[in-house]
């Protein structure tokens, strides 16, 4: 035991060595530009990159605050170039002795030069509080052209999105899991941990929020207290916050480990720093303090992870995993504010991104999804220990039990009676769920008289099972697709490949009714942007609809054709086809019709018509009854080679 967790904090040390230098190394690897009166920048050849400006600061203060001071030399000719400040909380930016020009949106400032006809003087003056109750304050400027400040922006930006994403997951996940299994106690600190996050990261993404009392105090944030100032307010919620998260990581590690640390719960520890640290709240050292205080409680939550003894080593694995990160994010985040370390793109993009907040969640959440898998686990061994132990019981009572023979046949006759009720319950009724029902009750009858037929019964509930599963899939993709909630994967797809793939899918379906299917498809690849999966969905479901209503020695054209202006995917069968009265439908929504006794769902084809049209995509069909039925999908040139196709939705 000893062994183990020696080598956790082998593991410890070394994860959190790793992750730390590699932050670091990326800060180290920021392109950075040296700016004063000697050194002319010209914007023109700095590129799309954006550069972290190092001048010659002359550092003043005045009152409470600090004063940067410099001036660099700059030329160009563009109007698309300029100065990015991401931190400009509390802070002020002045150009040439003005803040004209100057754009501060959700604290951070974007000044863009006007067109020079030569080089120019530039003077910059930044303001910053001199004793910052945030956790990092510094002169950190970047240049560069306005499509890099803009990129800078986005990324921070969706950085916050996902874990305000994730963290909304999380939260939903745990409250709807305690909803169904409310003795799992656990799951609530989970949801208000995930719930605290995204209340931090929304709040900081929109300040406007915190305007609102109520909506900052529903989302955690920072409220004033009675009889207290806004600053004092402010900063005791400082202190509170990693309180709240830290007594909320308590509550579930000690559902996995002991939280004991010299026989004394970790939390009680962190309660008496928390005593300490109010005694210098609103001093000078108290920023840095407040970090030391939020790598103290990490040092307690990991020396508890690391020493403990796990039931599962699963659940060593992953809280491991997510100490490390969290302390080699806390470290890495605490020694840039403090300038332990250089800045870079690497700490701004952590800092204001708050994905070092989404570790232990992200951690915990893993870890429930274990506990429930492997509850699931012991429940199919349990219920396959019971099943032997039934098969067992009525072999002893077919071989030894001459007593229970009479019993047994009247038992099957009542099996018999009950069958032929099943039957016509199946035949009246005519819907998947009442045949599993009667398959169900067949192989019970099968178990006891023919065992040989239990495989064949087990293969027409899969079947009908299947085919309810399918109906569900369709249906509830169906609906998402409907209220656009589909997140799709963007990323270039080679058509001919994925063409080739549903070819070999469907090929041992058409052999099965004598269909032969015809693959035309370029000898170069054809790319377009679009989802993998939902397209290769789309263009199956029609496929196999193909298939479905060709008859047996038909055939089936599925062809990829690339001209200059246009790629086409056409699915062409010589089937039964389709009547004028019903082909104007099939694209709506819901709409089913039965062609030679097939019936269909109504989902298929419409699935297909809204995921083709999310890809900037167009679907056609035309057919005429008894000749056949021919599908086109179109995708324009200028959609799928060379612009970015957009497909914003909302997230799930």
């Amino acid at each position: 035991m000893k062994t183990k967790k020696s080598l956790r904090f082998f593991f410890f040390i070394l994860g959190v060595s790793f992750i730390f230098s590699l932050l670091s190394l990326g800060n180290i690897r920021t392109k950075q530009i040296s700016a004063s009166l000697e050194n002319l920048i010209n914007l023109e050849t700095l590129g799309g990159q954006l550069y972290l400006l190092s001048p010659d600061w002359q550092i003043s203060t005045i009152g409470n605050q600090k004063i940067y001071k410099t001036e660099i030399r700059i030329s160009t000719s563009s109007m698309h170039s300029g100065i990015y400040f991401p931190l400009a909380q509390n802070a002020e930016l002045i150009i040439n002795d003005s803040t004209n020009r100057i754009i501060k949106e959700n604290d951070q400032f974007t000044y863009l030069f006007e067109p020079m006809q030569g080089a120019q003087t530039i003077s910059i003056e930044l303001h910053l509080p001199l004793s910052s109750h945030e956790m990092f304050s510094t002169a950190q400027l970047y240049i560069g052209n306005y499509n890099s400040i803009l990129l800078a922006t986005y990324r921070e930006s969706n950085l916050r999105f996902f874990v305000i994403g994730l963290s909304f997951t999380i939260a939903l996940f745990s409250i709807s899991l305690y909803i169904q299994k409310p003795t799992e106690k656990y799951l609530l600190p989970l949801a208000l941990l995930a719930f605290s996050t995204l209340g931090y990261v929304l709040l900081q993404a929109f300040p406007l929020l915190q305007e609102n009392f109520w909506v900052t105090f529903f989302f955690l944030g920072p409220i004033k207290l009675p009889f207290l100032s806004t600053e004092t307010s402010y900063l005791l919620y400082r202190l509170g916050f990693p309180l709240l998260v830290g007594f909320l990581n308590y509550l579930l590690i000690k559902n996995f480990v002991s939280a004991k640390i010299f026989n004394i719960n970790y939390f009680y520890y962190i309660l008496l720093a928390t005593l300490i640290m109010l005694f210098f709240v609103g001093e000078y050292q108290y920023p840095i303090m407040l970090l030391l205080y939020r790598i103290f409680i990490n040092i307690l939550e990991s020396i508890v992870i690391i020493k403990g003894n796990y039931a599962n080593k699963s659940d060593a694995i992953i809280l491991l995993i997510g100490a490390i990160s969290t302390m080699a994010l806390n470290l890495f985040i605490a020694s840039s504010g403090v300038n332990f370390i250089s800045h870079g793109n690497v700490d701004l993009l952590f800092r204001l991104g708050g994905l070092y907040a989404s570790s232990y969640p992200i951690a915990f959440t893993i870890a429930v999804n274990g506990i429930f898998a492997r509850k699931y686990a012991e429940s199919e061994i349990l219920s396959e220990e019971l099943n032997n132990l039934n098969k067992n019981l009525q072999k002893i009572v077919n071989e030894k039990t001459s007593a229970l023979k009479n019993a047994y046949q009247r038992l099957e006759k009542e099996q018999q009676q009950k069958d032929i009720f099943i039957t016509n319950m199946v035949h009246s009724i005519k819907t998947p769920l009442f045949s599993i029902a009667g398959y169900t009750d067949m192989a019970q009858e099968a178990l006891q008289s023919a065992p040989e037929k239990v495989g064949h019964f087990i293969n027409l509930i899969n079947s009908n099972t299947d085919f309810v599963v399918k109906l569900v899939n369709n249906l509830f993709l169906a609906l998402r697709l409907e209220y656009e909630k589909v997140n799709y994967m963007i990323e270039k797809v080679n058509l001919c490949k994925m063409i080739e793939h549903i070819y070999d899918t469907t090929l041992p379906q058409s052999q099965s009714k004598n269909i032969q299917i015809r693959l035309e498809i370029p000898d170069h690849p054809v790319l377009i942007e679009c989802d993998l999966y939902y397209l290769t969905l789309a263009i199956q479901n029609i496929v196999d609809n193909a298939v479905k209503h060709t008859p047996e020695g038909g055939e089936i054209l599925l062809s990829l054709i690339d001209s200059w202006q246009n790629v086409q995917i056409l699915v062409k069968d010589n089937g039964e086809g389709i009547s004028d009265e019903v082909i104007g439908h099939i694209f709506e929504r819901y709409y089913s019709y039965s062609g030679q006794g097939l019936k269909s769902s109504g989902l298929g084809l419409t699935i297909s018509k809204d995921v083709i049209t999310a890809f900037q995509g167009q679907i056609t069909v035309s057919s005429m009854n008894g000749e056949g039925t021919k599908f086109v999908i179109v995708f324009s040139k200028s959609k799928t080679q060379t612009e970015q196709v957009d497909l914003t939705v909302p997230p799930l």
